[in-house]
């Protein structure tokens, strides 16, 4: 007689039991998302993207009132310039009418002193124009020498006690708002080395 077959056990058959799958089922429901969590997420990447197009927008007009305001300064330092160059051209005028009436004064007299006035009045107004654009002489002669403000172009041997002193004046500095528009150029004091004694001595021992 054949033995009755006995039913296989879920395990034994490759089935899962009916609890795995219930837990399963309950896991996905735990991450799913429901209706009103989906309309809130919408709603809040509306306002997001709202806030940022709105950002953007002002952005593009902060840059747009930046070039604008580049542009103006621009117009106002170029017009600040041209005023500038036209008042120091109208008293460049002045002085070259003094240089052209010192001549004409020259040239009509015998005297070389109406010629020299002429030309001594002319040189003072065209300081006090220079003064008045904030152009100063820089002091030299009797001074220590300074590398910002003077050029030693020669030197002379002089005493230590006058070492590093400005002796002569060969061009005039001067100065604006009190930066250097161009240094002097000037004769320095340096001290005498041993060398030049000797040569001295020597001298005298020939004669």
């Amino acid at each position: 007689m054949e033995k009755p077959t006995q039913p296989q056990s879920e395990a034994e058959s490759g089935q899962k039991p009916q609890e795995d799958a219930g837990v399963n089922e309950e896991k996905t429901s735990d991450h799913a998302l429901t209706g009103d969590q989906v309309d809130r997420l919408i709603l809040a990447f509306a306002k997001e993207k709202e806030a940022s197009e709105e950002c953007a927008s002002r952005l593009k007009y902060l840059q747009a009132d930046f070039d604008n305001y580049a542009k103006r300064m621009d117009r106002q330092m170029e017009d600040v310039k041209r005023r500038t160059s036209e008042s120091i051209y109208a008293n460049l005028l002045d002085v070259l009418d003094e240089l052209e009436l010192a001549i004409r004064n020259g040239r009509s007299s015998s005297s070389a002193e109406a010629l020299l006035e002429g030309v001594e009045m002319t040189q003072k107004k065209l300081k006090k124009m220079l003064a008045s654009e904030g152009i100063s002489e820089i002091a030299c002669v009797g001074q220590p020498f300074d590398p910002k403000f003077h050029s030693a172009v020669s030197t002379e041997a002089c005493g230590s006690n006058e070492e590093g002193m400005v002796l002569e004046e060969l061009r005039k500095g001067y100065t604006i708002q009190g930066r250097v528009l161009r240094p002097a150029m000037v004769k320095v004091s340096v001290k005498e080395s041993p060398s030049n004694g000797k040569d001295d001595d020597r001298r005298s021992d020939e004669k």
